[in-house]
């Protein structure tokens, strides 16, 4: 998700593996996805946020969904999200 992009994702399996960099969900640049039903791994991580320098921010709305990694980046508001162990989220997908 680049350069102000806010897909609507619904029912996706994200998977990101074999390399270094590999995000279930990559955002940059203002972009701000909303996932909802879904599930999302990666070998370095669930998501990604990024931005450049301190006047972008790039976002990720997460509901009833499983995430497998470490969610890493700037902001994150989660609803029902959990690990895909089973274990349940905070509001900032910690």
């Amino acid at each position: 998700n680049f350069d102000s992009s806010s897909p609507s994702m619904n029912n996706v399996t994200a998977t990101a593996t074999g390399d270094s960099d590999s995000y279930g969900v990559y955002n940059f640049d203002f972009s701000s996805p909303t996932i909802r039903n879904s599930s999302s791994t990666g070998d370095d991580g669930v998501f990604l946020t990024k931005s450049i320098g301190n006047s972008t921010t790039s976002s990720a709305k997460v509901a009833d969904t499983a995430l497998g990694g470490a969610v890493d980046g700037d902001e994150f508001f989660c609803v029902g999200a959990y690990t895909t162990g089973f274990v349940a989220l905070d509001a900032n997908c910690g």
